[in-house]
């Protein structure tokens, strides 16, 4: 490895370990901390998926939706997996931009006869579609196949309307996540 390479891999390496602080402020809902802390990653970072990744999630945790957008967009443009397309779509519609964030959704259920599409993400990208049917189903099928982005994503606060759904509360509890039940946060969050 050349030493430039080394170099970069070391400030990569340096970057995560920071971006796994901010993702601890995020999961505590301490945002303030958390978005500006994001923030100067993403200066020496701008293109950086992960970083845009909590970034969006970040942003969408506080109603910040057009900084959410642009987050999300840049990690779809990084990469197209379906997983960040999950993300984007969630936080279109968030900003109001209902038709675009309906055809994502329709995308990636299409895509799913063809390759991994993220229960998890699916189920996200439908939140406040008034879907509650389809998007318990999603969670139900990401537990049954395992999908490692359930437990980790659960803890949003966007996912707090749908806790005290006895299918989501059972889901959580089987996940070993009570503590973030419609009681677990209450308890935790005071909310």
């Amino acid at each position: 490895m050349t030493a430039a390479r080394e170099g970069l891999k070391a400030e990569l390496d340096s970057a995560y370990v920071r971006l796994l602080g901010r993702v601890v402020l995020f999961q505590a809902r301490r945002y303030d901390e958390s978005i500006p802390a994001l923030e100067t990653l993403l200066e020496e970072f701008p293109e950086w998926i992960l970083g845009n990744y909590f970034y969006a999630l970040t942003c969408a945790s506080v109603g910040d939706w057009p900084a959410a957008v642009r987050a999300a967009e840049s990690a779809v443009s990084a990469t197209p997996e379906p997983f960040f397309k999950g993300i984007l779509a969630h936080c279109l519609r968030g900003a109001g931009q209902t038709p675009e964030a309906d055809a994502i959704v329709e995308e990636l259920k299409e895509l799913e006869g063809s390759r991994y599409v993220s229960q998890w993400a699916l189920a996200y990208a439908m939140l406040g579609s008034g879907n509650t049917e389809d998007i318990v189903s999603r969670l139900r099928r990401a537990q049954e196949v395992g999908d490692p982005f359930l437990g980790v994503h659960l803890v949003f606060h966007e996912w707090d309307p749908l806790r005290s759904d006895p299918r989501v509360d059972r889901i959580l509890r089987d996940l070993g996540m009570a503590a973030w039940t419609a009681e677990g946060v209450r308890e935790r969050f005071g909310e």
